[in-house]
């Protein structure tokens, strides 16, 4: 018959290895850390324009829409949109080409340089996208093709991001 103590003995080892192989799998299943942002310099910053007209494209106005000051070619608009079922309204950040804006025809921008992106909860609406052919030729000769750029709006203003600073 065993002793006491060896039971005992027996009982905490086998504790001690159910604990550390528990230890090793939840080690081993961890999500790995991603970086949220490139390291990218920011280049420039879009101020707010509150004498621009928005967009007919944009629809009904809800006086929640802003616009940005031409950047080389690309005008920055932002307005609240729905972004889920429950009618949830997050900022979203449009980019279009700055010739195509005056537009009144009600038609959707058709040039090649039409952006956007949407912020949900506490992260911001960006937009990010390679410079590539058909983009406003000012834009290209400040960012040339193949540079990374990213518009992030803050809530007051659209901060400029590129690889190429």
């Amino acid at each position: 018959m065993r002793s006491r103590r060896g039971v005992w003995a027996w009982a905490v080892s086998l504790a001690v290895v159910t604990a550390l192989a528990s230890a090793a799998t939840a080690l081993g299943v961890s999500f790995v850390p991603v970086a949220g942002a490139a390291g990218a310099p920011q280049v420039g910053t879009l101020a707010p324009d509150p004498g621009a007209d928005i967009p007919a494209v944009f629809g009904q106005r809800t006086g929640s829409e802003r616009a940005f000051q031409d950047y080389f070619g690309v005008t920055a608009y932002v307005a609240l949109a729905r972004t889920d079922s429950t009618d949830t309204r997050n900022p979203c950040l449009y980019l279009l080409d700055s010739d195509e804006v005056g537009r009144d025809d009600g038609r959707a921008p058709g040039g090649n340089f039409v952006y956007g992106g949407c912020g949900a909860g506490v992260f911001p609406a960006t937009v990010e996208f390679v410079v590539a052919e058909g983009m406003p030729p000012a834009f290209v000769e400040r960012f040339p093709i193949g540079t990374s750029v990213q518009f992030v709006y803050d809530g007051e203003n659209v901060g400029v991001f590129s690889d190429r600073g």
